[in-house]
């Protein structure tokens, strides 16, 4: 650095999605001072005409997608990754979908046996003393139509609770046709407010335009509102952690649009950049451990859409609202454990273009868009320590990832069984779609995994390093599987937690 400019805090973030910005808004609500260092810019603010203006297809989704800026080779082909890459992260572009994960998650023994050694990947918190920072979580992203232990509604005791969007009326059809063939069929629970919603056609991928969908910059923003010592720095990049025997003694930033370079000090430090960044800075600081960048996960997510006689409104309205639980832990036609189902938005023109449609003109794409209802099963795919982040001897960030043929398998039967489940609901036909691409890594998890065993574990069972003590990691890098739901309402419990931790000890 060419001069030592140094700035202190006692908690230092880095990363501002879900995870980051809850134990920032946490410890700061708690009279810490905190800084958030984070790479990206900041978003449109919402109800502006950017907002507005960039909320469409071609101009959020295809042409200015708020992805990831650097490069990363996957599985050897350079790739900039869909997975938000602004300030608030993934929360800018996610679902609003917010589901608990269930106790057989976190006893993945009991659902895999010997395909998951229980001391590499059993959960070290159990399910009962984790449910109430689920509980907390859902209180503090405002979801509404919360879903408990096997997937039941939850009675809300704090009030009010918030209101549901009502069911378009394809889901209404499909919810009653599937309820009446005794399937295990519910609503979506959504963190978004009914009261400034649009309805629009599309959600995630998408930011916002009127702020309805919960993200993490409301977070912060809230903090920042209340007076709350909290400083949130974009367009601020993490260089380096500096450490020497066992201590972190900084992080150097470098501020990306004046090049300058300091070095932030603070007595706690929390990583919160995403399974994929997380690894990488820890891995470029030097920061050693056997499995630290291993197991990476994202769901192996078969896509099914259901073409209906009848109109969707799927091009014009949020059809996003249905979840399925039958397959959960599997079936005796289908026994192995895998995920939720549910419904997704209509794919744009675009999307359909891309995806094999490119032939069809405009009006055709928007005709079948209208008739369509997209649905996705969850597959958990398995840790497998070949999955992995890590820099190549030129800094290079390359990820290397497959799913297990037991993956592919199960994700075949699931779309099959999905199929089924959309012609039994009246669809005319039924069309699987393809796998995400590569860039499309919704969902990352795990490279950072906690647990008891110092040898077996990056993290200890407080998601705190085993190596450096003052260091925690709050994203979905601390998971030692990937769920059967999407990992985003676990990260917030977990970074609620994290940031009771961290107050207790100041």
């Amino acid at each position: 650095m060419h001069s030592e400019q140094i700035q202190e805090s006692d908690v230092l973030v880095v990363g501002s999605g879900p995870g980051g910005a809850t134990v920032a808004a946490t410890c700061a609500a708690r009279g810490l001072s905190v800084i958030v260092v984070e790479r990206g810019a900041m978003p449109p603010a919402a109800n502006t005409p950017v907002a507005v203006a960039q909320h469409c297809e071609h101009d959020s989704l295809i042409a200015r997608r708020p992805c990831e800026d650097r490069t990363i080779w996957c599985n050897e082909i350079p790739r900039q990754m869909y997975i938000g890459g602004q300030a608030g992260g993934s929360s800018g572009i996610y679902g609003a979908a917010l589901l608990r994960p269930q106790p057989v998650d976190f006893e993945p023994g009991s659902a895999y046996g010997s395909r998951l050694p229980l001391e590499l990947h059993h959960w070290p918190i159990g399910f009962a003393d984790f449910e109430p920072w689920l509980e907390k979580a859902e209180a503090h992203c405002r979801v509404a139509g919360a879903l408990g232990r096997n997937f039941q509604p939850v009675e809300t005791a704090h009030g009010n609770p918030p209101e549901l969007l009502p069911l378009a009326p394809v889901n209404q059809r499909v919810l009653t046709q599937l309820q009446h063939s005794s399937h295990s069929v519910w609503r979506l629970p959504l963190a978004i407010d009914a009261t400034s919603c649009l309805r629009c056609d599309q959600c995630a991928g998408i930011p916002c335009p009127t702020g309805a969908r919960w993200s993490a910059l409301q977070t912060l923003e809230t903090a920042r509102q209340a007076g709350h010592s909290l400083n949130l720095k974009t367009r601020t990049e993490a260089i380096r952690l500096r450490h020497a025997a066992g201590r972190i003694d900084g992080l150097e930033v470098r501020q990306r649009d004046s090049g300058e370079q300091y070095l932030i000090r603070a007595r706690r430090y929390v990583l919160a950049a995403g399974a994929i960044g997380t690894a990488v800075l820890m891995l470029g600081s030097g920061i050693e451990h056997s499995q630290l960048g291993r197991n990476f996960m994202y769901h192996c997510s078969p896509v099914v859409v259901g073409l209906f006689l009848r109109s969707t409104g799927g091009r014009r309205t949020f059809i996003k609202q249905l979840g399925l639980s039958d397959f959960y832990c599997g079936t005796p036609d289908l026994p192995e454990k895998m995920g939720i189902v549910q419904s997704l938005p209509a794919p744009g023109p675009l999307l359909l273009a891309k995806n094999g449609l490119r032939l069809l003109p405009v009006p055709i794409r928007q005709l079948l868009r209208d008739h369509m209802l997209p649905m996705v099963g969850i597959v958990e795919d398995l840790p497998r320590p070949e999955n992995r982040i890590h820099l190549s001897a030129n800094g290079e960030i390359r990820l290397q990832h497959r799913f297990s043929q037991f993956d592919l398998q199960r994700a075949k039967s699931l779309a099959g069984s999905i199929g089924k489940l959309l012609k039994s609901a009246g669809a005319a036909m039924t069309i699987a779609g393809k796998m995400p691409p590569a860039e499309h890594v919704g969902h990352q998890c795990g490279t950072a995994r906690f647990g008891h065993q110092r040898h077996h574990a990056v993290l200890d069972p407080q998601c705190r390093s085993w190596s450096h003590p003052e260091l925690f990691v709050a994203d979905a890098s601390f998971m030692p599987t990937s769920l059967g739901v999407g990992p985003a309402l676990t990260v917030i419990a977990n970074a609620l937690r994290i940031g009771e931790i961290l107050c207790s000890e100041f």
